[in-house]
């Protein structure tokens, strides 16, 4: 939050766009986040010790771009999705029984505050 109100003090940059480390330990609402478009100011939801960042699109510049998480997540091979998806996941989504943006969601805890989380598989079903 304080790092995109510094970046709009610049007058320098337009918006951010949430990077995430795209590998197997990352959270798969992560991955799906990965190349979101934030405002300046915007909140970072992210899990404790998260390994989420911000990347600045600076005004005149070209919008930063890289592979993002769901076009790296559909370029795996199917074993490495069920990894990264487990395996009742990957067999629900693979039967049509939900789209993989479905399992973003925000969730608010007490002690960490609101961090993305992958929605429960009960309540996509």
């Amino acid at each position: 939050e304080a790092l995109g109100l510094m970046w709009g003090a610049s007058g320098q940059v337009r918006c951010m766009k949430r990077r995430a480390v795209l590998d197997e330990r990352t959270c798969f609402a992560c991955i799906i986040a990965d190349g979101t478009i934030l405002p300046l100011g915007a909140k970072l939801y992210d899990h404790p010790r998260g390994r989420c960042y911000l990347v600045p699109w600076v005004i005149g510049g070209k919008e930063p771009t890289w592979l993002y998480g769901l076009t790296w997540f559909l370029a795996q091979p199917p074993e490495k999705q069920r990894d990264i998806l487990g395996g009742d996941y990957y067999d629900a989504w693979r039967d049509g029984e939900f789209e993989l943006e479905d399992l973003y969601m925000i969730e608010h805890d007490e002690e960490w505050g609101d961090s993305v989380q992958v929605k429960p598989l009960r309540d996509l079903m």
